[in-house]
């Protein structure tokens, strides 16, 4: 038998293995990301969404009682600028749009809304799952108009952060 020299050939083979599984490893780690801020993102609206038809069920025995406070849930009342201080959270610009207009008000209105703050604590009350938040993160509840935001936010691939369920609503369709 004759061998002959493939040396070249085998090297070749090789650099051009690797290269194709280092493409595919970034395809895959791409579409991880991708789906991994889906779920955090639908996660997020999932508890957001809870939390709402809770505080729409509390807004009601609220009213149903003569408007009397004692049936709020939470710390407050805060108003828009009063969670910056608070919390670190700031609202962009788009999601108060976006608020302002799902509840067909201005801006100015929506920044003089009362907000209450729910902890965990306050969730575990509600018989809601207190994991949906961390130890220093908070849900703000606006009753009147079933709005709420998050302190922890999402950030996605354009680096904005959400807070507001509406404006999650909004970025997912």
């Amino acid at each position: 038998m004759i061998l002959k020299n493939n040396k070249g050939v085998t090297i070749l083979i090789l650099v051009v293995t690797i290269v194709l599984m280092l493409i595919l490893a970034g395809v895959s780690l791409n579409t991880g990301f991708s789906v991994l801020d889906d779920m955090r993102m639908g996660s997020l609206v999932s508890n957001m969404n809870l939390v709402q038809a809770k505080a729409e069920v509390i807004y009601e025995n609220y009213t149903f009682y003569n408007n009397d406070t004692d049936c709020l849930v939470g710390a407050g009342p805060y108003q828009i600028n009063d969670l910056l201080q608070l919390n670190g959270v700031q609202l962009a610009q788009e999601e108060l749009e976006n608020i302002a207009q799902k509840a067909e008000v201005s801006e100015e209105e929506v920044r003089t809304w009362n907000w209450y703050q729910w902890s965990r604590a306050d969730l575990e009350a509600q018989d809601l799952d207190a994991d949906m938040l961390a130890e220093d993160e908070f849900f703000y509840i606006n009753y009147e108009n079933a709005e709420v935001i998050c302190s922890q936010g999402v950030s996605f691939e354009n680096s904005k952060m959400y807070h507001s369920i509406t404006g999650l609503k909004n970025k997912e369709e």
